[in-house]
């Protein structure tokens, strides 16, 4: 009977070089031309990433913004709720942090599905979900007698 030690062959067999890894995967080289592990140009990259975000910003300027006014501002708990009126509608807007604008002055704000989307003070857009949302009656209707 011939017996075989399996101990000898494992310490015989190569064993993987884990500080090698594969030409995909290597650092970059000094200049940086290429992202790691991806292979990737850093330019195309970047302009990729520039025309995301001018796509984005060309899609926020395209908004079709309304003019209102801004009714009432009530804090209640941790939410803040406003009224804007646009003369046709009323919206009642519940918003997560305050709204930096005059109350009884004009303000800009577009509606996108149920948020509605206002432009305060500081130029930055405040996104909102619509409580409530009614016709204003422009001509009372007159009263019977």
């Amino acid at each position: 009977m011939i017996y075989v030690s399996f101990r000898n062959e494992l310490a015989r067999a190569p064993k993987p070089n884990c500080t090698k890894l594969p030409p995909e995967v290597r650092r970059p080289a000094a200049n940086g031309d290429t992202m790691p592990g991806m292979g990737i140009d850093k330019t195309v990259t970047r302009t990729v990433l520039l025309l995301f975000i001018a796509a984005l910003t060309y899609a926020a300027d395209k908004r079709n913004w309304k003019e209102g006014t801004l009714v009432s501002m009530e804090a209640i708990e941790h939410r803040y709720q406003c009224v804007v009126s646009d003369g046709v509608y009323s919206y009642t807007v519940e918003y997560q942090d305050p709204i930096k604008a005059v109350v009884h002055r004009p303000v800009k704000f577009v509606i996108e599905k149920d948020q509605f989307i206002l432009l305060d003070s500081d130029g930055k857009e405040r996104w909102g979900r619509i409580e409530k949302r009614e016709r204003v009656l422009v001509d009372p209707p007159e009263p019977r007698f």
